[in-house]
């Protein structure tokens, strides 16, 4: 498990052990940017991938700037590749299922930007801007889901992508960055509707046309308004329900499937 706190990046083992960690300024804004610290494992588990915040350019900065790209080799944990991201404000970071493709994204407080990258031992890449983030690959790898706040977009590898709102249809909605494929074909969609009407939506992955709302049983009358959703690519996917932040021992995590 791969842990990233305000000052301490940290791998701990299945025994609780702390296998390797590392240390860098403690993040925060740069020009209003945040520069968070972020980590992932690829798809064989033999490397790390992170993103470490560090200092300014020039000697007199004395703040964060800029987050750089780490690759960590887990057999003895050297740093095999580093560079300059050159991306403010990444948010999480995932892989597709076999390990070829990185995504990230940055928001700047004023756009976003998703970015699809290759990403080898040598951490040389090839940004992609869709103006989307990044949200998961479909589990045969062919597609890729994106959103923002008022639309969602499934893309391919090849270059094209459909978008949700395309036509205006979904002008009425708010959209979280809770959004998975439940397995190739299907996309989970948390929405919520300016009569503040909360629903889990299901789309067709090859054309996003609308194939249903999740109804949940009636004794979890909250997990509609769940905004974080998770497939398994199998057709199962979990729901994460947190009362309040003054009680986060209350919440709930919950495994679903469709019947």
């Amino acid at each position: 498990m791969v842990l990233a706190g305000t000052e301490r990046m940290m791998v701990v083992d299945s025994t609780g052990r702390v296998a390797w960690h590392t240390t860098y300024p403690t993040f925060g804004d740069a020009g209003g940017d945040a520069v968070p610290a972020c980590g992932v494992f690829s798809s064989d588990g033999s490397e790390l991938w992170a993103f470490i915040p560090v200092l300014g350019p020039y000697a007199d900065e004395n703040w964060v700037d800029d987050a750089e790209r780490w690759v960590v080799r887990m057999s003895d944990w050297q740093i095999t590749g580093r560079a300059e991201s050159r991306y403010r404000g990444i948010t999480d970071i995932i892989t597709s299922p076999d390990g070829s493709r990185l995504g990230f994204a940055y928001f700047d407080g004023h756009h976003a930007d998703g970015i699809w990258t290759a990403w080898h031992d040598n951490v040389e890449s090839t940004p992609v801007r869709g103006g989307w983030f990044p949200l998961d690959v479909s589990p045969d790898g062919r597609h890729w889901l994106g959103g923002t706040w008022h639309d969602i977009v499934v893309g391919d590898f090849a270059g094209s992508a459909i978008r949700l709102n395309e036509d205006g249809q979904w002008d009425h909605w708010e959209f979280t960055p809770g959004a998975c494929f439940l397995d190739p074909k299907q996309v989970l969609v948390a929405g919520r509707h300016d009569d503040e009407k909360n629903r889990h939506l299901l789309f067709r992955t090859d054309t996003l046309e609308p194939i249903g709302h999740i109804a949940y049983p009636a004794q979890f009358p909250d997990e509609q308004k769940c905004g974080f959703v998770r497939g398994h690519g199998d057709g199962t996917w979990l729901t994460m329900h947190i009362p309040g932040y003054e009680r986060p021992e209350e919440g709930r995590l919950c495994r679903w499937a469709t019947c």
